[in-house]
């Protein structure tokens, strides 16, 4: 849209929360209906999130993508599966997932049941099945301190903020 307003000599400006939050939303849209139609054709499909890139320098020299105007939110991995898996990963259904007209804060019976639900390993709830292995008493108590917590996010928190800043999305003094 940049390179259109210039060519009409017009006036554009792109350096907003709101138009970034926008093009994140339209961006997700996208990539569901991608790996929806994709899956209708025999097609498996892997979303993940831009910020878990180690990289981010080297993904946007690889594909050419402009850091003036550009922050990739999310990379969609299409494929064909050498084999179907054994089993298809669990899903929670129901407590935690669906909250009827008002949103519902959990009491502790029922942390309890979706904690426990995540811990039986038949299930296929979790990455791992080995956490007991590794001193937890729980799934959810690995995933916590191990995969979701470990000093990864922070770094890339740290990417995401500084290439937001370059972009001209976001500013420190926002955050006053």
């Amino acid at each position: 849209m940049e390179q259109i307003a210039r060519h009409l000599d017009a006036p554009f400006d792109s350096k907003g929360m709101f138009e970034f939050h926008a093009a994140t939303i339209d961006t997700v849209l996208a990539a569901q209906t991608a790996v929806i139609s994709a899956r209708s054709l025999g097609i498996d499909s892997l979303i993940r999130q831009f910020f878990q890139a180690k990289n981010t320098d080297a993904i946007y020299k690889r594909f050419h993508l402009p850091r003036h105007l550009c922050y990739p939110i999310l990379v969609v991995l299409l494929g064909y599966a050498k084999e179907e898996p054994a089993f298809q990963k669990g899903r929670l259904s129901g407590e935690g997932i669906v909250h009827r007209n008002v949103y519902t804060p959990f009491d502790a019976e029922a942390l309890d049941r979706i904690v426990a639900r995540y811990d039986v390993k038949e299930d296929h709830m979790g990455y791992i099945s080995d956490w007991e292995e590794k001193g937890y008493e729980h799934y959810l108590e690995w995933f916590c301190h191990e995969w979701n917590n470990g000093g990864s996010m922070e770094d890339a928190s740290c990417q995401i903020m500084k290439t937001l800043e370059e972009i001209g999305v976001f500013h420190r003094n926002m955050l006053s």
